[in-house]
């Protein structure tokens, strides 16, 4: 019988140094600095796990998921132990870069970034212990590596780093080391994310905080020079459900926590013997019966054919605030989490102690709460989860479009392309009925896409939706309806390439199939005749086209409609072409007149698009640009718009070009036979809720999971996109649009034909009438 007196776990002195504690002596001298050598010569590595985003996922996904972590753990030798941490920690953002020429934009970007001032992320972490005693001495681990049981050790966790890495590489796994690694422990130690540079005098892991326990208090503190509280949750008792959604839920939280999992796996004899023991003990159940049989013949089936492992396993709970109040209310709030999935907590108090310093390498056995579960079970518990954040730069530049908060409040950089790799494809159509916003959203992220200084936005707008957006935000918007001399093909400089351009044009204006030399010679003398450039237009170099004979043809008289007074000639005939995209970075066509005219909306479209090649053809290279069509269906059917979006839905990519199209619903689009052509060019789709969706059309063309479509279905409060990916693991999130925040700036966004009249009032009237707009 033990003495009253006798006590597992000794307390420090309080002059006790950390090094005297920490058992990391060294690195193993392979010249990777990224394997540490333990006093009792045991080996460790650490890899960081960067996890996956489960928001999107359909069963059969998670499944495929689930496994990769159950075979990734069952396969690990038992000699091998296992500590995960998984990390919730605040993170300071910082602004974007800002905008050089477009006031408004800037404003309403310093506007929408103050909402972002932290963000909270999941960071995981996979510590791997030799557990077996060495008999080698340290310091030839430190300075050798001819001992032949040292590269027996080191062989042994090596080929256990390798089944991790290779089994979950759905999860991207990567191996700390030099300051990474040393940042990581560090980082545990001081209750708070550090970065250390790498050296060989571990003493320096703690630096700037005191490590303070007393065993009359239920919590410990990191003493700096900014004190942080630590308190510590175990789960006592364990349900036979899966955790996954309580850790899913766990990770929601807006405060710092972590959850440790630490396993070793039980060799085959072992785990049948610990099944056995709790056959005979359950055999005395009341209830025990034919089911429960069934039960312990399947587990000890499931071993024998390598489906699952069983192992010894600990999982507690650390959570951090900057204040004893703030904590206590952080712990209710985990425990009452916890318990509402029927698990049973206990809060620690004597056992902070060992439990803190059992999650450092060699002390794993100071972890006393511990049970046997099967790997399955810790695959439940460590899902890696996390929620996308997009990434840091994209084709355009090294910065993203805009932010955005997901469901989870977690930040979300927005960008259109895929990947951060050059001319990366992110053509995007985005889905949402009338009212629901969805011409907000896109204006909103043309105004935040302008951050990037070489990029143009050339857009195609029905019913003076984006009015309001071009002319506050310093843009070209065309009425073709009421203005007049808008284009000026001749405007295009006197190359080769051009004048053959505007020989096809005038033979399409004409209905003259073939190239005509007339043509040709009349486009030379235009040029050489008119120099200035205000003067050199179709009426003005009309004359060139008069027929020297009888026998060629009139091509001036077949010229008419677009020249002098003709019926069109207000189109082509500017002194000053819109398309002049040095001046204007924002260039918006409304199409409302032209939709109804096939032959004249295939002259301009063919004369829009030409600029729109040399605009993104440049002179240094491919220059950004956004292509947004409105309503697109209603321009699909068009056959002469229709042919042109194929176009550039299918070119655009390679000249660092991004098509945006709306619609009112998916089936517009895929029920559409040009529709259904370029669908699969497409990297985004963006969804608004709506009940009414074709569940079909969703499944089947644009590929969503149950899931997606469910969330579709079945709106929420808040205003809320589902933001699809078309490509890879076509992963989705779920994004917070609310633009609330931007105020009066979000009149600039307005769409609706009373503020339009306004606009165009206020416009004739005030030279500074923009301000006055925003304000009123």
């Amino acid at each position: 019988m033990l003495p009253d007196n006798f006590k597992w776990w000794k307390p420090l002195p309080k002059e006790q140094k950390i090094e005297d504690i920490l058992q990391i002596v060294g690195v193993y001298a392979n010249g990777e600095k990224d394997t540490l050598v333990l006093k009792n010569g045991h080996l460790a590595i650490v890899y960081q796990v960067f996890g996956k985003d489960y928001s999107g996922l359909d069963i059969e996904q998670l499944k495929s998921l689930h496994k990769s972590r159950n075979d990734a753990f069952k396969m690990l030798p038992e000699n091998v132990i296992v500590t995960i941490h998984s990390r919730r920690v605040r993170e300071e953002e910082t602004s974007s870069s800002s905008f050089s020429d477009v006031k408004i934009a800037k404003d309403i970007n310093s506007i929408w970034n103050s909402k972002f001032n932290y963000s909270y992320k999941n960071k995981h972490y996979i510590v791997l212990v030799s557990s077996k005693a060495s008999i080698i001495n340290e310091l030839s681990l430190l300075y050798s590596e001819k001992d032949k049981s040292s590269i027996r050790a080191i062989d042994t966790l090596e080929e256990a780093a390798k089944e991790i890495k290779s089994r979950l590489k759905d999860f991207k796994v990567k191996r700390l080391k030099d300051d990474s690694m040393i940042s990581f422990f560090a980082s545990y130690l001081n209750g708070k994310e550090v970065n250390q540079k790498y050296t060989n005098i571990f003493n320096h892991l703690i630096g700037g905080s005191d490590l303070i326990f007393d065993k009359d208090k239920n919590y410990h503190s990191f003493d700096g020079n900014n004190q942080i509280f630590s308190a510590w949750v175990s789960i006592k008792s364990y349900e036979d459900n899966s955790t996954q959604k309580m850790i899913d839920d766990l990770f929601k939280f807006q405060f710092d926590f972590s959850l440790y999992c630490q396993f070793q796996n039980l060799t085959s004899d072992k785990a049948f013997s610990m099944i056995d023991d709790k056959h005979r003990s359950a055999r005395t159940w009341l209830r025990f019966g034919e089911d429960n049989e069934l039960e312990f013949n399947e587990a000890i089936q499931r071993v024998q054919e390598k489906e699952i492992s069983f192992c010894f396993t600990g999982f507690t709970i650390q959570v951090k605030a900057k204040s004893k109040e703030q904590l206590e209310t952080n712990i209710e709030a985990i425990e009452t989490l916890i318990d509402s999935f029927g698990y049973r907590t206990i809060r620690e108090r004597t056992n902070i102690e060992p439990l803190f310093w059992s999650l450092t390498p060699g002390l794993e056995h100071l972890m006393v709460r511990k049970r046997y579960l099967s790997s399955e079970n810790v695959a439940d518990i460590v899902n890696f989860s996390t929620v996308g954040e997009g990434f840091e730069r994209c084709s355009w530049g090294d910065n993203y479009v805009t932010k955005f908060l997901t469901s989870s409040n977690t930040i979300y950089r927005f960008n259109f392309h895929i990947n951060e790799k050059p001319q990366a494809v992110g053509h995007t159509l985005i889905f949402g009925g009338t009212s629901s916003g969805k011409t907000t959203l896109i204006n909103f992220l043309m105004s935040q896409s302008l951050r990037f200084e070489k990029l143009r936005i050339i857009a195609f707008d029905r019913l003076n939706g984006q009015e309001i957006f071009t002319k506050t935000h310093g843009g070209n918007y065309t009425n073709f309806s009421g203005d007049t001399n808008i284009l000026n093909p001749f405007s295009l400089e006197n190359n080769k390439e051009n004048k053959t351009f505007l020989s096809n044009l005038i033979g399409d204006m004409i209905g003259l199939e073939s190239q005509s030399s007339i043509i040709d010679s009349a486009i030379d003398f235009i040029y050489s005749s008119l120099v200035k450039k205000e003067e050199r237009n179709l009426t003005n170099g009309a004359d060139a086209f008069t027929p020297m004979s009888d026998k060629e043809i009139d091509i001036k008289s077949a010229l008419s409609p677009y020249i002098g007074n003709g019926k069109w000639s207000n189109y082509l005939n500017a002194k000053e072409d819109s398309l002049d995209f040095e001046k204007s970075r924002l260039t918006v066509f409304n199409m409302d007149s032209l939709i109804g005219n096939p032959k004249l909306l295939g002259i301009i479209l063919n004369y829009i698009f030409y600029r729109i090649k040399l605009m993104a053809l440049g002179k240094d290279g491919t220059n950004p640009h956004i292509m947004f069509c409105d309503e697109l269906p209603n321009l699909l059917e068009s056959d002469v718009f229709a042919k042109r979006i194929k176009e550039s839905v299918l070119e655009n990519r390679k000249l660092d070009g991004v098509f945006i199209g709306a619609a009112q619903t998916p089936q517009n689009i895929s029920n559409h036979p040009i529709g259904k052509i370029i669908l699969g060019s497409f990297a985004n789709f963006i969804f608004y809720p709506d009940p009414l969706a074709d569940e079909k059309v969703l499944k089947e063309d644009y590929k969503l999971n149950e899931n997606e479509i469910n969330w579709i279905k079945n709106p929420g409060d808040g205003r809320e996109v589902l933001f699809k990916r078309n490509v890879g693991d076509r992963e989705s999130i779920i994004l917070n649009v609310d633009l609330q925040i931007l105020g009066n700036y979000l009149k600039s966004f307005n769409s609706s034909s009373p503020d339009v009249q306004k606009v165009r009032e206020l416009e004739r009237l005030n030279k500074y009438w923009v301000k006055e707009y925003l304000e009123c």
